[in-house]
């Protein structure tokens, strides 16, 4: 190094503050200029052109599977169908086991689905006026809950709603066994 590159270096670090705090033992300082030693970039922060003439292979393209063909079809409202029918039995079983538990005959009135209720509220065989009024209440319920449960049922069947499927089915599986000398091989394909 030069005497005046010293000189300057000498200046620049006697001077302090940020000139200071840049300068590090690498560094050069040329007619007053400084110069910092940089550093390589880490491995894989940049890749350099290929040369001039060098062939580089493309990446192969793979195409993509086609579209499995879709078609749409008429589907019932199977939330409301089976709504429909969970509140029909509810309301059918509780008009038969309240017909059992106050011992009103004949029991077949009961077993007959909506029109079973009010059967057997125009019956008189019980045996005071209370019984006959708290049952005639649980009866009319009983009545609606099964009437409502079986126009449920219906609007599930006849209001049906378009649903988009694949026009070739479900996915298939295909199991075979093979017989092989010396025992049996099993595979399967989808």
């Amino acid at each position: 190094m030069t005497r005046f590159g010293l000189l300057v270096l000498l200046s620049i670090s006697l001077a302090g503050g940020a000139a200071h705090a840049r300068l590090s033992p690498g560094d050069l300082a040329i007619d007053g200029e400084l110069f910092a030693q940089q550093s390589p970039p880490p491995p894989g922060y940049y890749q350099q052109p290929p040369p001039p003439g060098y062939y580089q292979q493309p990446a192969p393209y793979y195409a993509p599977p086609p579209p499995r063909p879709l078609t749409t079809r008429s589907e019932p409202r199977y939330a409301l169908l089976i709504s429909g029918l969970v509140i029909f039995g509810v309301g059918w079983f509780s008009d038969m086991l309240l017909t059992s538990s106050f011992n009103h005959e004949p029991f077949w009135e009961s077993a007959v689905p909506i029109a079973g209720p009010l059967l057997q509220m125009n019956d008189n065989t019980y045996a005071n006026q209370d019984n006959k009024d708290f049952s005639r209440f649980f009866l009319i319920w009983e009545f609606v809950i099964q009437a409502a449960g079986g126009v449920m049922t219906l609007c599930g069947l006849v209001f049906q709603h378009t649903v988009t499927v694949y026009a070739d089915g479900p996915q298939k599986i295909n199991l075979a066994f093979t017989p092989l000398p010396g025992g049996g091989s099993f595979s399967a394909s989808f």
